[in-house]
Parts: structure tokens; C-alpha cells; sequence
């Protein structure tokens, strides 16, 4: 039971390390919480796409000459 408590203990710990993701409504409008390993997906998951889509570009070029 003490362990389960201290692994619960620093798994709450890290978790507040790492940040939340949040979404708070005001009357002037919204404030979006981001943790540092959703912007982290978010950012490989844009490299990714633009990647994607400059070889769709590219595809298309070479089809035209």
C-alpha cells in the first residue's frame, strides 16, 4: 500500500512537470493550455504533413512537364 502511494505520489508529480491541457472560457474569449508532449506531437505531426504535401506538389509539377 506505502508503494502504490509513492508511485502515485511521483507519478502526480511528473504530471505536473509536464504541464495540462486545458480549455477555459471567458466573456473577451478563450485560453488554451498546451503540456510540453502534446506541442511536441502537434509540431512532428506538421513536419509530417507539410512533408506530405510538398511531395503532392511536387507530384503534380513533374506531371505537367
Amino acid at each position: 500500500m506505502v508503494e502504490e502511494v509513492q508511485e502515485n505520489a511521483s507519478l502526480a508529480l511528473a504530471s505536473s512537470n509536464e504541464g495540462i491541457n486545458d480549455l477555459r472560457f471567458y466573456w473577451w474569449g478563450y485560453e488554451i493550455f498546451l503540456s510540453k508532449s502534446t506541442m511536441q506531437k502537434l509540431v512532428s505531426v506538421g513536419i509530417a504533413a507539410r512533408g506530405g504535401y510538398v511531395g503532392y506538389i511536387v507530384k503534380k509539377l513533374e506531371k505537367q512537364y
